[in-house]
């Protein structure tokens, strides 16, 4: 009889234990590892073309565990300004895929006529917007707008050095300021070729000689060029040919390079004089609009 009590206790027991026993998906969503979305792969979802550029390649991601067949990923160019992004981007094709078994490439787009717009004086900004796939588990980005869908592509700024523009100059050496918020008046000579009537400023000769008898002399004017491409500055000319500058009668030359930021329309400029001081005397110069 107790035998008869310990078998039915058992059987009993088994009972309660799987029939309180929880289904692991019972409620729950069930992963899908085929699920997910794609976005670009970018800390900073812009970029700027280069004035050669032929094309450009924006790597985009699929954001789930596998992927068994090509997802095709549908896209639009949405203009933003300057005008169309067809007057940039020759691709003609509004999707790309993504192969079988793997989770990343990159939508090239080819492109062309960048010079042309640079000097027509035209910056163009479009941006590159993921629109679907053609897997219904697959979405372009969340809902949330929390992934990178939009990728903003834009052209170089143009070359624009207004006649009779005052920009504000700092001059440094070695990293300390010897001058600055001094005014430079740039010329447009034609051709993209400018004057500055000062380049290190107009007391940066007094300030190293320690004396306030050179204040206003030696202001150091140049004769530079701006390459439209590279947006390279050489100085082709500059200082003082006659001495007429410093009333000493003191012949110096000015010889440098730099760039030009067309977009934030500042002018980094390394120059060295020859003359002036024993040993030839070099600084960093910066122009930029106030």
């Amino acid at each position: 009889m107790k035998n008869t009590y310990k078998y039915l206790l058992f059987c009993l027991t088994l009972v309660l234990t799987f029939s309180c026993e929880k289904d692991a998906t019972d409620g729950k969503f069930v992963e899908e590892p085929t699920s997910g979305w794609v976005d670009f792969n970018v800390n900073n979802p812009a970029a700027t073309l280069a004035a050669t550029s032929t094309e450009i390649s924006i790597p985009v991601e699929i954001n789930a565990p596998i992927n068994k067949e090509d997802l095709t990923v549908n896209f639009e160019l949405v203009e933003v300004s300057g005008g169309s992004p067809s007057q940039v981007v020759t691709t003609t094709e509004r999707s790309f895929v993504i192969p079988a078994g793997t989770l990343e490439t990159d939508l090239v787009l080819e492109v062309g006529n960048i010079l042309a717009l640079i000097e027509q004086g035209t910056t163009v900004e479009f941006d590159v917007v993921l629109l679907s796939t053609d897997r219904g588990s697959i979405s372009a980005g969340l809902s949330d707008d929390s992934q990178f869908t939009n990728f903003r592509v834009s052209t170089p700024c143009s070359v624009n050095i207004l006649d009779g523009s005052v920009y504000t100059g700092t001059s440094s050496r070695g990293g300390g300021i010897v001058q600055d918020d001094y005014p430079v008046t740039i010329t447009d000579l034609g051709n993209l070729t400018y004057t500055a009537d000062t380049s290190w400023g107009p007391n940066f000769v007094s300030v190293l000689a320690g004396s306030n008898a050179y204040d206003g002399m030696f202001a150091a004017a140049i004769t530079f060029t701006v390459d439209p491409v590279s947006n390279t500055v050489t100085v082709i000319s500059g200082g003082s040919a006659d001495g007429s500058d410093n009333g000493l009668g003191a012949i110096y030359s000015i010889s440098g390079s730099g760039t030009y930021d067309t977009c934030n329309d500042i002018f980094e400029i390394s120059v060295t004089e020859n003359g002036i001081f024993t040993d030839p005397v070099s600084a960093d110069i910066i122009f930029q609009m106030p």
